[in-house]
C-alpha cells in the first residue's frame, strides 16, 4: 500500500501525470486506494511529538514532517519498506522496517 503523502512525493518523478503513477504502482502491485484514516491522524500528532521532543533534548537532526505521515499511516499496516530507512528508525520503535537495497546485497551474497 503506498501512503498519499508517498503518492504526492512520486509526483515529479512522473511529470506530475497521476495515471503514469498509478499505471506504475499497479504494475508493481502496490494500492493506492487506501485513505488516511483519523487513527493515521492522532498517530502522526504523537509521533511528530515525540520527534520534536526527542530532537530539542538528543539534538538529533531535523525530519520533514511527510516522513511522520508516512510511517504514521505505515504503522496502520505494520510495516514499511524504503530505501531511506534510517530516516524512520527514530520515528516508531514499532515501525518494521525493510530496506529492499539491504535485502538485495544479502540475496546477493
Amino acid at each position: 500500500m503506498v501512503s498519499p503523502v508517498t503518492f504526492v512525493e512520486l509526483g515529479p518523478a512522473f511529470q506530475g501525470d497521476e495515471l503514469a503513477t498509478e499505471r506504475f504502482l499497479k504494475q508493481a502491485r502496490l494500492g493506492t486506494t487506501e485513505f488516511w484514516s483519523g487513527a493515521d491522524t492522532v498517530i502522526a500528532h504523537r509521533m511528530w511529538h515525540d520527534h520534536q521532543l526527542k530532537r530539542r533534548q538528543l539534538n538529533i537532526p531535523k525530519r520533514p514532517v511527510a516522513d511522520v505521515l508516512i510511517a504514521a499511516f505505515a504503522s496502520r499496516f505494520r510495516g514499511i519498506i524504503t530505501r531511506n530507512a534510517s530516516d524512520f528508525r527514530n520515528l516508531s520503535a514499532q515501525l518494521i522496517i525493510v530496506d529492499p537495497c539491504f535485502v538485495e546485497a544479502t540475496r546477493i551474497r
